[in-house]
């Protein structure tokens, strides 16, 4: 069974491999990739770090473009089937994918800038992805916490109750607690 498993995972490499448009551009240069999907409504990602995808924007055809990072906005155009990268550095070249839907598939394109003259993966994101993954790990890990503490708080809650008893939760006992109460009030 793992070769099975071993074999999928060659075909699937060597298709997406296969489907590489290598593109080269100067540094400071401006560069489009096209893509080949016939469609209006397309998401355009890049690769971070082995394989680690990030979402450039989507382009639907009823809307002005959609930006994952506003930062982004000033690095990229999405325009119809067109994403364009303005002033090309180093740290640009990395691959970049279309696709139709979000887990689709499309076309793969590599930029070789002059810096790198072959594809190196270990270049890091840009510092606004960085920053802006921060926030995001912020505001998961808070909101994990939070719910942790609303679970913990829950369960507290539910242990007292259960240990203190609820009286005024049955008939028979709202009735043994309205005689407590009188025998309270009109002791003999």
């Amino acid at each position: 069974m793992d070769l099975l498993w071993m074999v999928l995972l060659m075909v699937l490499v060597c298709s997406e491999a296969e489907n590489v448009v290598k593109v080269r551009a100067g540094l400071g240069q401006d560069v489009n990739f096209t893509c080949s999907i016939n469609h209006t409504d397309i998401y355009w990602y890049m690769e971070i770090q082995n394989q680690l995808r990030i979402k450039i924007g989507q382009v639907f055809s009823s809307a002005v473009p959609s930006y994952f990072y506003a930062d982004f906005k000033t690095k990229y155009l999405m325009v119809k089937n067109q994403l364009v990268i303005k002033n090309v550095s180093a740290e640009d070249s990395r691959l970049y994918f279309c696709r139709r839907t979000e887990n689709g598939s499309g076309d793969t394109f590599l930029l070789i800038s002059d810096v790198s003259s072959s594809l190196n993966r270990s270049v890091p994101p840009p510092v606004s992805v960085i920053k802006a993954w921060q926030k995001e790990l912020v505001v998961l890990t808070s909101f994990s916490l939070n719910a942790v503490l609303f679970v913990a708080v829950l369960g507290f809650i539910c242990v007292s109750v259960k240990k203190k008893g609820c009286r005024c939760c049955s008939v028979k006992d709202s009735a043994e607690y309205s005689l407590d109460q009188q025998e309270m009030q009109n002791p003999q």
